[in-house]
């Protein structure tokens, strides 16, 4: 006999499966180099990530029911939550290196525009730095937020 508890475990399954596909896609996309394509991922992801919130913290208030629950439910918990784990952690491994990519080839970009803008100074009369004609301040910003 299913009860009350079995059925939230349920719902916690198949949203953490449906979580678990949507990350997966979006390292799917990020494997291919295709960062902007995961856009049209982010608003399921996010309600899903609201919906699995929400959930988890039901379970956690009835941990005790939960303890009582069909031993093949949460067997299956288990297993799913393992695999959203491993799913998780790769995405987060795949988001660090492109973050690190990104990062490494601003800097290039960065040192290659102040190389050509600030040349070698030279003292001129009086003792006073030439700042060579036409070089020009440059800016590069860097959005750290993934």
């Amino acid at each position: 006999m299913m009860t009350e508890t079995d059925g939230l475990i349920d719902r916690v399954i198949s949203i953490t499966e449906s979580l678990t596909d949507v990350i997966s896609q979006e390292n799917t996309l990020l494997k291919e180099r295709r960062a902007r394509d995961t856009a049209s991922l982010q608003a399921e992801k996010a309600k899903l990530t609201a919906s699995y919130a929400q959930e988890m913290q039901t379970l956690k208030r009835q941990a005790q029911a939960v303890r009582q629950a069909r031993p093949q439910s949460i067997e299956r918990l288990r297993k799913v939550t393992d695999r959203f784990q491993e799913t998780l952690a790769l995405h987060v491994r795949l988001v660090s290196t492109l973050k690190n990519v990104t990062e490494k080839v601003l800097k290039a970009v960065s040192d290659e525009v102040d190389r050509r803008n600030n040349p070698v100074q030279t003292y001129g009369f009086n003792a006073t730095m030439r700042r060579p004609p036409g070089a020009v301040p440059t800016s590069l910003a860097l959005n750290r937020t993934i």
